[in-house]
């Protein structure tokens, strides 16, 4: 009767292992996946702060009219509309469609060239 017990014992011990071993592999993955999304995110705002700066850079040279960047695997897309004054609006797209999870990040800013 001991043995059976002990065999049955050791059974379930060894199956709660396994269970608590996958449970924290899944969360290790996860933990990485965050990561990793936050980084590109964290990116996508860097781009679209640059993309905006350059594209005054532009305004100042040729005058109002889109501006599309590719900074692989990111595009930027600025649109911009004459407020009067000398004032702009710009609409700055970043995107990375072909990445695991789409990131899509937008800013929109009143500038002065």
């Amino acid at each position: 009767m001991r043995r059976g017990f002990s065999l049955i014992t050791a059974i379930f011990m060894m199956v709660l292992v396994a269970v608590v071993g996958v449970a924290i592999l899944n969360l290790s993955t996860f933990s990485v996946e965050q990561k990793s999304q936050a980084f590109l995110r964290t990116q996508a705002e860097l781009l679209a702060r640059s993309g905006t700066e350059y594209a005054v850079l532009q305004l100042s040279k040729n005058g109002v009219g889109p501006v599309n960047i590719s900074a692989d695997p990111f595009d930027i897309n600025i649109t911009m509309d004459n407020l009067g004054n000398g004032a702009v609006l710009m609409d700055t797209i970043v995107t990375a469609p072909d990445l695991a999870m789409p990131i899509r990040y937008h800013r929109r800013t009143v500038q002065r060239p």
